[in-house]
């Protein structure tokens, strides 16, 4: 049976590493941990094999985008140059930079 948990990408780090994982630096000098015996939940409900996780420090402007769902908030940081999703006045979906976002976008996010 396998077991289901909801954890954000910063605990699931730092699970990894309790767990004695080995933090390895790629070419892009990113830091890089092995899970490959782990799952991930996709969009179209199919649970797909992780690889890696991996995380950098940047010194591009951060900030921080807040999602209002029925059932509560929930927010992300990404730099200002991260692609995301919006629908548009014309009711098509269309990629635009995070600082070109405004209040009250329509953001594809995954739930």
């Amino acid at each position: 049976m396998m077991k289901y948990e909801h954890i954000t990408l910063e605990e699931f780090w730092n699970k990894l590493i309790l767990q004695g994982k080995e933090v390895h630096y790629n070419e892009n000098n990113y830091e890089v941990v092995d899970c490959n015996e782990y799952k991930v939940l996709t969009y179209g409900n199919k649970y797909m094999n992780l690889v890696w996780l991996s995380r950098h420090k940047t010194e591009k402007e951060m900030l921080e985008i807040v999602v209002d769902y029925k059932h509560g908030k929930n927010s992300v940081i990404v730099t200002t140059d991260h692609v995301c999703m919006i629908y548009n006045k014309n009711h098509f979906f269309e990629n635009t930079n995070a600082k070109n976002l405004n209040i009250n976008d329509y953001v594809s996010v995954y739930d």
